[in-house]
């Protein structure tokens, strides 16, 4: 036995003998049943592929009832798929008005969406991708029809004209590749319709003054060619009031368009093309000073408009403004050869964004960031799937993706002649007073190759097994200086980092394995077990100009997982319920040394816990929806982590350190859960209401690893409405959409004030949201 399945075999073991998720585990699987196992989806046949260039069922039950993992190609109904999935109609997300993975995340226990300054990542039971660095590979993967999505701006305006959004919990390493440490969000954008069809929405947001304007068009174009065109614009309307600049701050302009065709001139061949592109302004930052102490009350006192409340108020010294311009091109292209399916997936993607942040958000220039950042990536995927009905079935590829990144990062820091009187110590130095002018340009290859098969031992019970193994090559050249602030002249004694011409390789192995068994025709049981890896890379978290060679590269880290689940399907009724444990080890983390802060290769974590979702048609008129997660995610292991603000202040100026283990990971509520309530009902002829509620809960969570209990952010639950008219056929209808009805103010990230103990920025998200909406199909 290989040393990585004896590592599996161990791990399944002690997880079923000594854990509580263990002894639900083996319940699941009714005791003999556990085995080691993986994480499986599969893709639909030709038939099934068919069905994808329908219009989404407006009959939620049925897509939920009959879920495509595209990834894999081979169609299955959701009580079948053995992983823990939750699944967003099209409709859903358009009648709910769900824009973006924030507005996602109230929909889905256990996914968390903090947005930190100047990045959005997601995270699942626990798990994501933090800290600066710019180069970080994220540990949930995005996919848009078929392409990976290795940095969030790449497709801009994904979530309109979907057909559905998949969100899998749990390592999905070997049919979504490296780097699915957490798990994988799948995005299936609409196809061709085979009749002609239309939609138009037209809605404006009375809180913020904002509006929307959306539409498509779909159908034949010849007897073998059809076509599809959806646009979007959108104007949601600042939120934040700056008080010191007169304006609000939080507007966002955005612009989409996506374009495809599908082909398909015999019955073997069916190819899709789509073209997307897309352009985001935003205009001021929602980023407000929370809390005050001394140091910062100093500065402040210069401008009377900062009250240090957390109420969407702010005094910055100019309006932020950060611009992001996408484009892709994807063709997915299926081939019968026999019996057998041969797919390619291809695509291209490039976005440019840049950025110019007020980073101290107060009325004084002290703390400014100006970023430029390009992007290009070539993806190509090739498989050949074998029949879905074999006693033995399969999927085979080889995976290529080739991605450029480049990055200039000017940051000014401007502390000299600040008011801060005669405070003893100084909290700044004069040394301080600079601009750090930092310049990347990485390159990645990465190569790799999987098979995944299922094996029908009978016909209730199954086992799976698959790998990848991947070769990735990056190259970067990374130039930091160091200039007198406001200008390029260089200090006179520069602190110049020169590290051209890097290069690092790695080769990783992904196992998986499991086994399936139905217990009745509508309960099915599975246990799984994989390995996967997240890329290692390079530091360009340069922090005050202290970035070395020992501390510039990382290594990949590692998630050990095994999940049990059951899953029962009944007439308009399912029900999942999952238990999971995940070890990660060389947790890649911005940790203190003592002198600075760096990235590395420094903690052990665990991730286990509990998930139960499902659905429930009450009578013809209500259906019913929800889930509950519970989630207990710790690190094991992390020495040499960063101290709270207080702990450094109070044996300042000597460095402190702090032990961080047994500390709460970032962005991991122990509770989150939802509940969703619809109802649709004649109220004339020819004329029904629709009525619905969504009350989403989060329990308390930490934005900082050290779990700084000042930098807590509280648990929160929001509760949205919405109430409607709409013709029988569904052609016309009129509809109002209240989300965070209550007005829930809850930060979505906070961190400290740099030199300011005790002060406190945070990040806000938009308030109450209240939107009216006419649409007409056609």
């Amino acid at each position: 036995m290989s040393d990585i399945n004896k590592r599996i075999a161990s791990g399944a073991g002690k997880f079923i003998r000594t854990t509580w998720l263990g002894h639900a585990s083996a319940l699941a699987l009714l005791g003999g049943m556990a085995l080691p196992a993986i994480a499986q989806e599969t893709t639909p046949p030709p038939a099934a592929q068919e069905a994808d260039t329908q219009e989404p069922a407006t009959d939620e039950l049925a897509v939920m009832s009959q879920v495509t993992v595209t990834a894999q190609r081979r169609a299955q109904s959701l009580g079948d798929v053995p992983i823990s999935v939750n699944v967003v109609s099209g409709d859903t997300l358009a009648v709910q008005r769900i824009s973006n993975l924030q507005d996602l995340s109230a929909f889905v226990p256990n996914l968390t969406v903090p947005e930190r300054p100047g990045s959005t990542g997601a995270s699942l039971r626990g798990l994501g991708t933090g800290g600066r660095n710019a180069l970080f590979d994220q540990a949930v993967i995005v996919q848009v029809d078929g392409i990976t999505s290795a940095r969030s701006a790449q497709f801009t305006v994904p979530y309109f004209d979907v057909e559905r959004v998949e969100v899998l919990r749990g390592a999905q390493g070997v049919l979504f590749g490296k780097n699915a440490t957490a798990g994988a969000i799948n995005i299936v954008t609409a196809n061709p319709t085979d009749t002609f069809t239309g939609s138009v929405t037209a809605g404006y947001e009375f809180e913020n003054q904002g509006y929307v304007m959306e539409g498509f068009v779909a159908g034949p174009l010849t007897e073998t060619l059809g076509g599809r065109l959806a646009v979007k614009y959108e104007r949601a309307g600042g939120f934040i009031e700056d008080r010191n600049l007169g304006e609000d701050a939080g507007e966002i302009d955005t612009i989409a368009a996506r374009g495809t065709l599908q082909w398909r001139p015999n019955d073997r061949l069916n190819a899709r093309f789509k073209i997307d592109v897309g352009e985001v302004d935003e205009r001021g930052n929602n980023i407000e000073i929370a809390a005050c102490t001394s140091n910062l009350a100093r500065i402040l006192s210069i401008s009377p408009t900062e009250d240090c409340i957390m109420n969407r108020t702010s005094a910055r010294s100019f309006m932020d403004e950060d611009n992001t311009r996408s484009a892709a091109f994807i063709a997915n292209i299926d081939y019968e050869i026999g019996d057998h399916t041969f797919s390619s997936v291809s695509g291209y993607s490039q976005y440019e964004q840049s950025t110019a942040r007020d980073l101290d958000v107060t009325p004084v220039e002290a703390l400014n960031r100006y970023v430029d950042e390009s992007y290009d990536q070539y993806y190509q995927e090739f498989r050949l799937i074998s029949p879905a009905d074999g006693r033995l079935t399969y999927i085979l590829g080889v995976t290529g993706q080739f991605q450029n990144i480049e990055l200039s990062d000017v940051t000014d820091l401007n502390v000299l002649g600040l008011p801060f009187g005669n405070l003893s110590p100084a909290p700044f130095s004069a040394a301080s007073n600079r601009r750090s002018i930092q310049f990347a340009d990485q390159s990645t290859a990465s190569y790799s190759a999987f098979a995944h098969v299922t094996f029908n031992v009978t016909d209730s019970f199954r086992i799976l097994g698959g790998a990848r193994y991947t070769d990735e090559t990056k190259e970067i050249d990374y130039v930091v200086t160091r200039a007198l602030w406001g200008t390029n002249t260089p200090v006179v004694t520069p602190l110049d980092i020169d590290l051209t011409g890097q290069e690092r390789s790695e080769s990783n192995f992904d196992p998986q394995i499991g086994v399936q068994y139905d217990l009745t025709d509508r309960l099915m049981s599975y246990f799984t077990a994989s390995i996967v890896h997240k890329g290692g890379g390079f530091n360009i978290d340069e922090t005050d100009g202290r970035a070395i060679a020992d501390t510039f590269t990382y290594q990949p880290e590692e998630a050990e997982s095994y999940e049990a689940g059951l899953k029962w399907s009944g007439r308009g009724r399912y029900l999942n319920l999952a238990v999971f444990r995940t070890d990660f080890s060389d947790l890649q983390v911005a940790s203190n040394d003592g002198t600075r802060t760096v990235v590395r290769n420094a903690a052990v974590a665990r991730s286990e816990g509990v998930e139960v979702d499902g659905f429930w048609q009450l009578g013809d008129y209500i259906t019913l929806a929800g889930g509950l997660a519970y989630t207990d995610a710790t690190f094991l292991e992390y020495p040499g982590g960063s101290c709270t603000a207080a702990a450094a202040a109070a044996i300042a100026p000597t460095p402190c350190v702090a032990d961080l283990s047994g500390n709460r990971l970032t962005f991991a509520p122990e509770w989150s859960g939802n509940l969703v309530a619809d109802a649709r009902f004649p109220v004339r002829d020819g004329l029904e209401a629709t009525l619905g509620a969504t009350l989403s809960y989060r329990s308390d969570q930490f934005a900082q690893e050290n779990n700084d209990p000042t930098l807590a952010i509280d648990e929160n639950t929001t509760v949205d409405l919405r109430a409607g008219l709409t013709t029988e056929d569904d052609r016309k209808s009129i509809r109002l959409v209240a989300r965070n009805l209550f007005d829930e103010t809850v930060p979505s990230f906070l961190f400290p004030f740099p030199r300011a103990p005790g002060s406190t920025v945070a990040i806000s998200p938009r308030g109450r949201s209240v939107l009216l909406e006419l649409s007409s199909k056609f």
